[in-house]
């Protein structure tokens, strides 16, 4: 019985944490000109809610556990991405 439950526990999904459209954005723009360098990410003028190098690895680290990164890395792969010209 407590191993049923156990599995069952193992098997449940959890719910996929909601990211907003701007975040979204500013995930994949920074994404795009930055790589993995948080710190720069933390400097970047577009940073306008001055967001710290953790809370960038975090915000982003949450984008890429969605299902938009596959869309983001779908539309990288195509060529169909123009995300800095939302900041230009």
């Amino acid at each position: 019985m407590k191993s049923q439950l156990k599995n069952i526990r193992k098997n449940k999904k959890k719910p996929e944490k909601f990211i907003s459209e701007d975040d979204r954005i500013f995930c994949m723009y920074m994404l795009e000109l930055y790589g993995n360098d948080y710190n720069a990410m933390c400097r970047d003028s577009r940073n306008i809610y001055q967001l710290t190098s953790t809370q960038i690895r975090r915000l982003i680290s949450a984008f890429r556990d969605s299902k938009y990164y596959a869309q983001y890395l779908k539309q990288k792969h195509d060529n169909d991405l123009h995300v800095t010209e939302f900041y230009e």
